[in-house]
């Protein structure tokens, strides 16, 4: 199964994707400029994203939301209702495809008042949720000691692990075979291992909101 993953869009809708069985969005779609305006981003969803996903040679697309995305925090119900047929939104729910599982999760460490972001632990509890050992979690944080150290940007590029701990935790415990990540935009964008687990970063957007990365794509054998 070939499966494209990419992240971080703020409102780019990429036509370079390749035919694959799944796309994979780690969240933060919604353009910078309406990211507040939810009657704005509820028009962007039904017009430019639906037709955007109807016409993408991939047979599904999963999808999680970002910290920058308050429509799809906000007013989840109307967002489940006015996408495409081809998208399937996780919030803290499984998904299987072909045998392949997927568990998507959008919440964020707390470090500013945005969007799917929480204090510790209430993160502990909604990370309780994951399963164990599925095959891809889809979120849009990155755990902290993988895909977490900024390498371009001089205004946040401390040489620390920045990433969320509890979600590092959770991932330790549950053993997802693959995470895919977004959020910290200008990260490693290869893949990172973190305990039994492959992470990877798959923003196409840099710190500056400049599109600089390429869609990732990676295989999986179905059951």
């Amino acid at each position: 199964m070939k499966i494209c993953a990419i992240s971080d869009l703020h409102g780019y809708l990429p036509n370079n994707i390749e035919e694959s069985d799944l796309l994979l969005i780690a969240g933060d779609l919604i353009p910078l400029n309406i990211q507040s305006s939810y009657s704005l981003s509820e028009e962007w969803f039904e017009l430019a994203f639906n037709n955007w996903v109807d016409f993408l040679p991939v047979d599904k697309v999963v999808l999680v939301g970002g910290n920058h995305d308050g429509f799809i925090d906000d007013k989840g119900f109307l967002f489940r209702d006015i996408l495409s047929s081809k998208c399937v939104y996780l919030e803290d729910e499984l998904y299987e495809y072909n045998g392949i599982k997927i568990y998507g999760t959008p919440w964020c460490h707390q470090f500013g008042d945005w969007w799917f972001m929480d204090k510790d632990n209430n993160l502990a509890r909604k990370f309780e949720k994951i399963p164990e050992n599925v095959d891809i979690l889809l979120c849009h944080d990155a755990p902290y000691g993988a895909c977490d150290l900024l390498l371009q940007d001089v205004r946040w590029n401390t040489h620390e692990h920045i990433g969320g701990k509890i979600l590092r935790n959770a991932i330790l415990e549950k053993k997802p075979s693959k995470v895919i990540v977004g959020h910290l935009h200008s990260c490693n964008h290869n893949w990172e291992q973190l305990g039994d687990s492959l992470v990877r970063n798959v923003s196409l957007k840099d710190e500056h909101y400049k599109v600089v990365y390429e869609p990732t794509y990676f295989e999986l054998s179905t059951y």
